[in-house]
């Protein structure tokens, strides 16, 4: 889900229960011809925390819910996501898609594989047909209307034509590494009725997650899945918007560990491909002769992930010269930023960091933006200035960057109270970036707020 209109819409629609993935795994390259690397059993992970005593009554829905998930082998459905009320209503297509995910090592999501088909209808003109697969370390998507099927690295594939469309066409909390991390943290819950939703007994629950942040979800009784998200989007004089997304046909854990390897887009007849150059191993003594081509190296995908690792210490200069670590900044939740007076998107991303920090700083948040490739020290000082707010700057930042493995700029990360890269450097993606650096804030503070 997360109009043709897409710089006003794509902003609405990948926050909330459209978010960008958290995942620390680095791109792999691609995978024809690899053999598979594939869970065949539920793999270990990270088990949710039982609900504390003093816990909000509403808050063991998304417990359950994020679980469930957790333990899944494989999750399959049909999804519909649209937009009702306010302008929202009347300029949002309807996306519908069928979605299937089965966990595998190594997948460009969380351990996972995922594969979205669909279309896009708009309110006006004809629907878009869309093809994408989240594969190992590589996505790949359908571009119908240019012919070609095109496979990029995880950092390169917004690019891809097809792809902000399909990634709507998902439920970004199926596949999260941590369900429902936004609304585990939530400042209130509303519990509702119970219901039907498309055929199964659902119970409703309202995350209060800011003043005008709300989404209400229904949880199926039996498998704790969600059927039905309603999120609230405000709008000027009253007229209030909400994006919806439905779930139907949900099936779990019916694949087999193989079928992964069939979660690839249909390469449709007259289509040319675009891959990745495969690394190629040298001719050995058996070669029949020298000019055979060599054949891909086989490269062993990662284990899925255990968890967030520690974030690399460093020590740096502020404005006045007085010396920051990471480590004097141990017990609170800390954002990074990695950026340089020269990036044009600063112009967008520094304004909203400002915004955020005064929302968080008073939960005891810091946020420090470190300069990188900057000429001189008075040029990131001078530049940092004209924004103000509660972010601290951090001068010479050049081989911290390095050690957090920062390609683009700029880039946000978030380290909890015990040290841990709960969010690895993300690059600036307007509200998306956003979303998820709010998402990883606030699950460390719920986190760090449990007896």
């Amino acid at each position: 889900m997360r109009m043709h209109l897409a710089g006003v819409w794509l902003l609405v629609l990948t926050s909330g229960v459209r978010a960008q993935d958290t995942s620390t795994i680095e791109e792999q390259g691609g995978e024809s011809g690899q053999p598979e690397a594939v869970s065949p059993e539920v793999p270990k992970v990270e088990k949710q925390p039982p609900t504390a005593p003093a816990a909000l009554p509403g808050r063991e829905f998304f417990e359950r819910a994020a679980a469930a998930v957790q333990a899944a082998t494989s999750i399959s459905y049909r999804a519909r996501s649209f937009a009702t009320g306010g302008l929202m209503g009347s300029m949002t297509p309807t996306i519908e898609s069928d979605v299937q995910q089965i966990r595998a090592a190594g997948g460009a999501m969380p351990g996972w594989r995922v594969r979205v088909t669909g279309r896009s209808v708009p309110t006006k003109g004809d629907p878009t047909e869309f093809d994408v697969a989240w594969l190992v370390g590589t996505i790949e998507a359908v571009d119908h209307a240019g012919k070609v099927v095109a496979e990029r690295g995880v950092s390169e594939a917004r690019r891809l034509k097809g792809y902000s469309v399909g990634n709507m066409g998902r439920m970004d909390d199926m596949s999260a590494l941590r369900p429902f991390v936004r609304e585990l943290g939530a400042t209130a819950y509303e519990i509702g009725a119970t219901e039907e939703v498309g055929g199964v007994t659902c119970e409703g629950v309202t995350a209060v997650t800011g003043a005008n942040a709300r989404t209400t979800w229904w949880f199926g009784t039996e498998d704790h899945l969600p059927r039905r998200s309603k999120r609230l989007i405000p709008g000027g004089k009253g007229e209030d918007s909400f994006m919806v997304f439905e779930v139907s046909d949900l099936r779990l854990n019916q694949a087999s560990a193989g079928a992964a390897k069939n979660l690839r887009v249909t390469v449709p007849e007259g289509y040319r491909e675009e891959r990745p150059v495969r690394p190629a191993t040298a001719p050995t003594e058996q070669s029949a002769k020298p000019s055979e081509a060599a054949a891909v190296t086989p490269e062993a995908a990662p284990a899925l992930p255990a968890g967030p690792a520690r974030a690399p210490e460093f020590e740096l200069e502020d404005e006045s010269g007085a010396k920051v670590s990471l480590a004097s900044l141990q017990g609170s939740v800390v954002v990074l930023e990695f950026a340089g007076s020269w990036a044009v998107a600063c112009r967008e991303s520094k304004p909203e960091l400002a915004t955020l920090a005064a929302a968080k700083e008073p939960r005891g948040v810091k946020f420090y933006s470190i300069a990188v490739r900057e000429k001189t020290r008075e040029a990131a000082i001078s530049e940092h200035r004209k924004i103000g707010g509660p972010v601290k700057l951090l001068v010479d930042g050049d081989r911290v960057a390095r050690d957090y493995g920062v390609r683009e700029f700029p880039s946000y990360a978030v380290v909890d109270k015990g040290g841990l890269l709960v969010l690895a450097p993300k690059a600036w993606d307007g509200a998306a970036t956003k979303e998820a650096l709010e998402r990883a804030v606030d699950a460390a503070l719920a986190e760090s707020s449990k007896p």
